[in-house]
């Protein structure tokens, strides 16, 4: 039996007068029936028949559009809960029947690998807990660039039957979409050795639409049929790099910070190491073919949505070798590249890498799948390697810029660059004392701002780099002329001027410790200094206000169209809001 691939990202306060419709909202899961199971069998055949897991729903089939509607209605989503759910479905139908159905191109269709944001839909995780083989967990993750009015995922596990080994899951978010991620278990009656063949199939469904657009309904189907030995990542991977927590990626940036640096990358040219190994029990077939084997490297962002995958002239299965005896698979991208402005400044992202590849000949040819994510509904288990959150750096002050030190027990004033490791800077007009915990050094390939104010000082910073403003942090970039800054003893300086500037330079970052020398707390808006004597933020302030100026400040009602409020009113009261 052929294998197939998979995970592949694609296309994949309430009104008083507001009518609830709280009638037929299920409470408990309903059993599959005989129809569902074959359904589900279906679903798997069709995967296995398109060489692909994942892709759009034909609703002019009648078996894809009888399974999808069944999981809806099994998790919750009936017509009586979710008419809006059902509208767009029928609509979505009707669309399909009209032009007789979707060809393979579009039912498979996408964004190219690494030219750009596209919304991803994948399996993050799939894998037993245990070497008896006998415990396992799946997860998904959609994740639509800018947020979606409406995104649901579903997903069960089953046995070589079609049959569950545990429950159908659901997440369905509203108005959110940029990081939705559900999750399930499976369990069998009995253990078997690792090498053994046990066949499990993970099978989801995912509906995302746009804002303004129209509804993406999917699958996403997947197969295992044993274990890898051992799963190793190198890159990206922690490498000393002092903040604690992430993998810290310097692009066009150095420092005591960077776990990993890469000088020629940056916001329109992301790129990293990616390499490791994993070791299976038995012979690995070669050649590779999309009949035996798959690939797939891909970088979502949690907080904005959409995602980029690593460049279709890097596939992981070609730039690998396989050991001498035919057990190891190991892969070493340096860099590997992800196209231009896949992801902002202090976005936390979620990256998912998957191997599938065939071991054993003949009747014994077992598909194994292995993952290294970071997704956080994954679970690490001998299929999956977790790693840490991932994080890019970048924003900085240039050079020559002068900063307040404390040595020799008197305050003086150096050039950034000088700036030390476990020296003291001030932080506020109190006179707080702070220590340097890092000092990153890069260049800025596009324009900074030169700030000028009414007191004299003026200080050239990137666009996304914050200061301190009688109005709160504000980012380089939001500034306006006439805004109130703050000098080192706490004068106003009024913003005089804002111009664009091209700096060949080095740019330096600092980042200093949230507590004072003396044991004072200075809070999250507390990591701050003097740059040529006016109060700037330091690389902690960046990253939580380039994240707060992509936050969307409405609430879900707000932000969501009203056709569906009456399906987030129905869904809270089953489920409990999110916000």
């Amino acid at each position: 039996m052929a294998t197939f691939l998979n995970n592949f990202a694609r296309l994949s306060l309430c009104s008083a007068f507001f009518v609830f419709v709280f009638s037929e909202i299920p409470r408990a899961q309903e059993q599959l029936t005989a129809q569902d199971i074959d359904d589900v069998r279906y679903m798997v055949e069709l995967a296995k028949k398109r060489g692909k897991s994942t892709g759009l729903l034909d609703f002019n089939d009648p078996v894809q559009y009888r399974f999808f509607r069944r999981r809806a209605i099994l998790t919750g989503a009936t017509p009586e809960a979710a008419p809006q759910f059902h509208r767009e479905l029928e609509a979505a139908r009707e669309r399909h029947m009209a032009k007789g159905g979707l060809s393979d191109e579009e039912a498979l269709g996408g964004a190219a690998d690494g030219t750009g944001e596209v919304a991803i839909n994948q399996v993050s995780g799939f894998g037993t807990a245990s070497d008896t083989v006998e415990d396992f967990n799946a997860s998904l993750l959609s994740s639509t660039p800018g947020g979606s009015e409406l995104t649901r995922l579903t997903v069960q596990l089953h046995n070589e039957a079609y049959d569950p080994i545990g429950p159908l899951a659901q997440n369905t978010e509203h108005a959110q979409g940029e990081n939705t991620q559900v999750s399930t278990t499976g369990t069998f009656d009995t253990p078997t050795q690792p090498q053994d063949k046990r066949t499990v199939y993970t099978v989801g469904t995912y509906h995302y639409q746009p804002y303004g657009g129209a509804a993406q309904h999917g699958y996403l189907v997947s197969q295992s049929d044993t274990i890898p030995q051992s799963i190793t990542t190198t890159n990206p991977a922690k490498h000393g790099g002092n903040v604690a927590g992430q993998i810290r990626v310097c692009l066009n940036r150095s420092g005591d910070d960077c776990d990993i640096t890469e000088p020629s990358g940056g916001q329109q040219n992301v790129i990293f190491p990616v390499a490791g190994s994993i070791t299976y029990f038995d012979d690995i077939q070669t050649p590779f073919d999309n009949n035996n084997s798959f690939s797939s490297v891909v970088i979502t962002k949690q907080q904005s949505g959409g995602g980029c995958l690593m460049a279709a002239s890097q596939n992981l299965l070609e730039l690998a070798t396989v050991s001498t005896d035919k057990k190891t698979l190991s892969w070493n991208i340096d860099p590997a590249s992800f196209g231009a402005a896949c992801f902002n400044q202090a976005d936390q992202l979620v990256y998912t890498l998957t191997v599938q590849v065939t071991v054993g000949t003949g009747n014994t040819a077992k598909p194994v799948f292995a993952y290294v994510t970071n997704a956080s509904d994954a679970v690490a288990d001998l299929n999956t390697a977790k790693i840490l959150p991932i994080q890019f750096r970048w924003g900085c002050l240039a050079a020559g810029t002068e900063v307040i030190v404390r040595r020799d027990l008197e305050d003086t004033t150096v050039p950034i660059e000088e700036v030390r490791i476990g020296d003291l800077v001030q932080a506020n007009a109190r006179g707080d004392l702070v220590e340097v915990i890092a000092n990153t050094i890069g260049t800025e390939p596009v324009p900074m701002i030169r700030v000028a104010t009414d007191g004299g000082p003026t200080v050239l910073v990137t666009q996304g780099h914050p200061l301190v403003t009688a109005g709160g942090i504000k980012l380089a970039r939001q500034l306006a002329e006439g805004d109130v800054l703050f000098g080192k003893k706490g004068e106003h300086l009024h913003v005089t001027g804002l111009e664009q500037e091209m700096y060949a330079g080095n740019v330096w970052s600092l980042d200093v410790a949230s507590v004072s020398a003396d044991g004072t707390d200075l809070g999250s808006d507390g990591t701050t200094f003097f740059a040529n004597g006016i109060q700037v933020g330091d690389v902690k302030l960046q990253n939580h206000y380039e994240r707060l100026s992509r936050r969307d400040p409405r609430s879900v009602l707000e932000r969501l169209p009203a056709k569906w409020h009456q399906d987030y009113f129905n869904y809270i009261r089953q489920h409990g809001s999110k916000e």
